[in-house]
């Protein structure tokens, strides 16, 4: 008998081996994800409030009544003309900013991300400081609208509400002004040798 497990022992050596207990990994356990940084949610949030504000320029923005006529007039619409009671409405051309601008905007937070200018500690704070200065300049033309459309209507003698729209790509356009300033200054109190090590980051930017 014992000639017969020394046998079936030598036949099979890694015997032995399975009688240890086996302990499985629980995947649960396993390590970590790597929570989401708060300056990147922030960066795509403002990446994504500029296409909807981007958007919110076709919509109308204001609606012009006169008698018993009504007129819904788009971003576009205000910009080149439209007709009114079967006379052509003169457009206030240089709100094609605001559309320039925000095109500006969303290219900059989709360049940034190319290869070319990822090596450089500069490419967040530069996109964030455009983003605050022409989101400074579009609530400035969108104020100059408004006062510039009421002004038309009353002359007129019609009269000119503004929609939903218009209140809604405004506020969008406060959030991303100071948005992109506290994320300037965010970037910079987290890495200081930006401003420190300013004209290296430049030229390795470009280079």
């Amino acid at each position: 008998m014992n000639e017969g497990m020394e046998m079936n022992q030598n036949m099979n050596p890694n015997a032995n081996q399975y009688q240890q207990p086996v302990s499985f990994a629980n995947p649960m356990q396993q390590a970590p994800k790597k929570p989401m940084d708060k300056n990147a949610i922030i960066l795509w949030a403002i990446r994504g409030v500029a296409i909807l504000a981007e958007l919110l320029f076709f919509l109308p923005l204001c609606v012009v009544s006169c008698a018993d006529e009504t007129k819904k007039v788009g971003g576009l619409q205000a910009c080149f003309g439209f007709e009114f009671m079967d006379e052509k409405v003169k457009g206030i051309w240089w709100l094609i900013f605001l559309f320039i601008f925000l095109a500006v905007i969303i290219a900059v937070w989709f360049v940034k991300d190319m290869k070319m200018f990822k090596g450089s500690k500069l490419t967040n704070p530069l996109a964030c400081t455009a983003t605050s200065v022409l989101s400074l300049i579009n609530i400035i033309v969108l104020i100059c609208f408004k006062n510039e459309a009421v002004k038309r209507a009353l002359a007129s003698g019609a009269e000119i509400d503004f929609t939903f729209g218009y209140t809604l790509l405004m506020i969008i356009e406060v959030i991303m002004c100071l948005g992109g300033a506290v994320c300037v200054v965010m970037l910079i109190i987290q890495d200081p040798d930006i401003i420190n090590n300013l004209g290296a980051e430049f030229k390795a930017l470009f280079s």
